[in-house]
């Protein structure tokens, strides 16, 4: 649902001139600039920038991995603060 709001009249956004055709030019051209921001990331970015997920896919396996292995970090890090804790 897009929102567009006149800040200058209606400071607590109480209303949305999204759907209003007296806004529709400026909520375009709002969209347009947005489209060409995000396009600087060189990523895609849901409804504005087209391409696959937002962010990378990650294998079930690879990630069960990553997780596994960040679980044996902390268990570790943690082993190491209670022996400092000791000695202080």
């Amino acid at each position: 649902m897009n929102q567009l709001y006149n800040l200058q009249k209606d400071k607590l956004e109480m209303k949305n001139h999204a759907e209003n055709p007296e806004y529709k030019e400026i909520l375009d051209n709002m969209k347009k600039m947005l489209g060409q921001e995000l396009k600087t990331f060189n990523r895609p970015y849901g409804e504005f920038v087209p391409g696959g997920d937002a962010l990378p896919y990650i294998e079930q396996n690879n990630l069960k991995d990553i997780i596994s292995k960040a679980l044996v970090t902390l268990a570790e890090e943690r082993v190491k603060m209670k022996k400092m804790a000791k000695k202080k």
